[in-house]
């Protein structure tokens, strides 16, 4: 939100976020000087890195069996 109004009305969560960001982009010739204002900015709009979730298991690692609590069938490798 670049215009600096939030949804209330008000001044917008990240707006001096986004001022800090577009003053470094104002003020400089190679726009890598800026990449870490940049990366504030998308992380005041999306949240990515500022909570990790334990019980939401990474796809990478796919959870034992039982761990969910669940009641795995004794014939459930006899086939489909």
């Amino acid at each position: 939100m670049a215009s600096g109004f939030g949804i209330t009305g008000q001044q917008g969560r990240c707006y001096p976020v986004w001022m800090d960001f577009y003053g470094c982009m104002m003020e400089t010739d190679q726009p890598s000087k800026c990449a870490d204002l940049r990366e504030d900015y998308f992380e005041c709009l999306h949240h990515r890195k500022e909570v990790s979730f334990p019980f939401f298991p990474r796809r990478s690692d796919p959870p034992a069996q039982g761990q969910l609590g669940l009641q795995v069938p004794a014939d459930a490798d006899a086939g489909c």
